[in-house]
This record gives structure tokens, sequence and C-alpha cells, in this order.
């Protein structure tokens, strides 16, 4: 249990696996031919659009898929809430964002997790799980680094934490955590 608790909550925190919060898939494999510049097609969210808590675009790196969407493509898609981690590259375990209304559609790209919150889990609180530096001390251990360092879905799974007895307090932990953030980000911009 930790030392300072939002009053009203009791149980203990056990320590458990990410993978009983959260279902996982990584992205689809594209073919080159089917990833082009020009953007009259469907924005692919690839592991370089993702940084360190936000997605970020620009011409030099945003890439679009020029075809209709099928049905393979539909688990593809992303939603709002979704939450995206980079799977490879120097700072795997560091590149995780949540989706936004700007990403909304966007096809998954291969080496880019999706991850969404089971229903005993809230994807705010996942998201500051995954984006803390406990997370990323356990992605450099368990890295395969042979050239390029990589995670793989497994891995992701079996990142162990403390989790609180019930949803709404991790909702409220993960609202305070957000909000501190915020004023993190925006102090940044201040400076």
């Amino acid at each position: 249990v930790p030392n300072l608790r939002f009053p009203g909550f009791e149980g203990e925190w056990k320590t458990k696996k990410l993978g009983l919060f959260i279902d996982i898939i990584s992205g689809i494999p594209l073919q080159s031919e089917d990833i082009q510049v020009d953007e009259s097609g469907i924005r692919i969210l690839r592991g370089i659009n993702i940084t360190e808590g936000f997605i970020r675009h620009n011409k030099e790196i945003d890439r679009y898929y020029p075809k209709p969407i099928t049905d393979k493509f539909q688990k593809f898609i992303l939603e709002e809430n979704d939450l995206v981690l980079g799977m490879d590259g120097s700072k795997v375990g560091k590149n995780v964002a949540l989706i936004s209304n700007l990403d909304v559609g966007s096809i998954l790209i291969q080496r880019v997790a999706k991850i969404k919150a089971l229903e005993n889990a809230d994807i705010n609180f996942i998201f500051q799980k995954i984006y803390s530096e406990r997370f990323q001390r356990y992605v450099d251990v368990v890295n395969t680094s042979s050239g390029i360092p990589h995670i793989s879905l497994q891995q992701i799974k079996d990142f162990e934490s403390n989790f609180p007895a019930t949803l709404p307090e991790q909702k409220k932990v993960a609202n305070f955590l957000s909000l501190l953030d915020q004023r993190i980000q925006t102090q940044n911009k201040i400076i």
C-alpha cells in the first residue's frame, strides 16, 4: 500500500503482470509500395511518430496508405484513447502516447504496439505505468539488443507493477498524475 493514499480507498495494492489488465497487438506489416508520402491516403502511425508522451507529425516523417481499407485492417485502425508504444529503436519503452482525435482512424504499422485497457483497468493508469522510469528500466533489462533494441508483446505483458484493489482508485491516481503532467508541460512551455 502506498504511504500516501486518497481517502476512502482500502485494500492492499498487489504486484501483478500488466497482461492481466490489457489487450495488446502489434501493427500490420505493410509492403513498401503500400506506404507513400502523398497525403491523399490514410495516415499511417509509425514508431517515428511516437515520442515521449505524445504523437508528432510533419511532412518529413508522415506516411500514408493509398488503398481502401479492407476487413483485415479493422483491428489496426486506431481509436481515441488507444495507447501506442514503439517496440524498437534507441528509445524503446520511452516512446509511448495516448491517441487523440487527431490520430483516430490512422493505421497502426508493425513494430508499434496498440494497447487497450480491459474492463478491470483504466487506460490512463496503464499509461502512467508504461510511461514510468520503472517500465523503462525493465525494458532496458529485457530488450533484445541485437543491433536495434526491441521489446516483444509478451515482454510488455510480463511487466510487473503494483495495482490498487479497485478500478475507482486507479482512475483517481491516474487523474492526479495526469494533472501533474499537464502542469509540468505548462511550466516547460513557459520556460
